[in-house]
């Protein structure tokens, strides 16, 4: 239905949706900080690094929307400059909000 209104309307569409639910991963991730328990990362790597590496790897892929950034090459100002920026925005935000849902998620009962 957004496609039939405009193209900038999707991309309105896109970003207030991707900012709702960013907003909300930050907040559930606050709000349960207080919950954590220490206990619960004891032992902290049970198998080691490389399972973690490679479920890492395969999650930031989607999580960061890297697969869609060669489809809008062709529709970004200066993509010179714009996509390489947000692909490292994208990471480093990505990297944080991966990081810190982990945490809860592993962290609380």
């Amino acid at each position: 239905m957004v496609n039939l209104i405009g193209i900038k309307t999707v991309g309105l569409t896109q970003v207030i949706s991707t900012s709702v639910l960013i907003g909300l991963l930050v907040f559930l991730t606050l709000w349960s900080v207080s919950s954590i328990d220490k206990v619960q990362y004891i032992p902290f790597f049970p198998f080691g690094f490389r399972p973690v590496f490679s479920i890492a790897g395969f999650i930031f892929i989607y999580y960061g929307g890297m697969l869609t950034v060669t489809g809008l090459a062709e529709e970004v100002k200066r993509p010179r400059r714009n996509i390489p920026l947000g692909i490292i925005l994208g990471l480093l935000i990505t990297g944080l909000v991966y990081v810190a849902v982990i945490s809860v998620i592993v962290g609380t009962r």
